[in-house]
């Protein structure tokens, strides 16, 4: 997770979101990994005029994912508003034994609420595995 992470700096470089917001996400994905629920988190970047872009990263523990490509490759954010704020939506699995826990958590403890998933054209962006854990990055949206 840790190229996903550095990702994650580039949205604070830009000033979509804060050094404090990001920590918090971070312990949030690797808390739902550890509980063995998340499908995909999505970094939705919600610009002025109401669009929606976002990144999709699908995790995956399976091994069926061995591109490990570098982190980075976002050009797109330079051309998004300065004025464009990023949060995350998470989807879990809900077949999952642990899903009853992990959602109660996210909503009690760590006070998520119900988001909407980004919609739009879908395109592979990226990919990244380290020992058995992958994760794809995709795009969605107007960029």
């Amino acid at each position: 997770m840790d190229k996903v992470f550095e990702d994650f700096t580039a949205f604070v470089v830009r000033g979509f979101t804060t050094t404090a917001e990001v920590q918090q996400w971070k312990e949030d994905i690797l808390y739902l990994m550890k509980e063995e629920v998340l499908v995909y988190f999505e970094i939705q970047f919600n610009k002025p005029n109401k669009e929606v872009a976002a990144l999709r990263y699908y995790v995956k523990a399976d091994n069926s994912l061995s591109q490990d490509a570098q982190s980075g490759k976002l050009e797109d954010l330079y051309g998004l508003p300065r004025e464009t704020v990023a949060g995350l939506l998470v989807d879990l699995n809900h077949g999952s034994p642990n899903y009853e826990r992990a959602h109660n958590e996210l909503h009690t403890n760590r006070k998520y609420g119900y988001g909407k998933n980004a919609e739009g054209e879908i395109e592979r962006h990226h990919a990244y595995s380290k020992e058995g854990y992958g994760v794809d990055r995709n795009k969605i949206g107007k960029w």
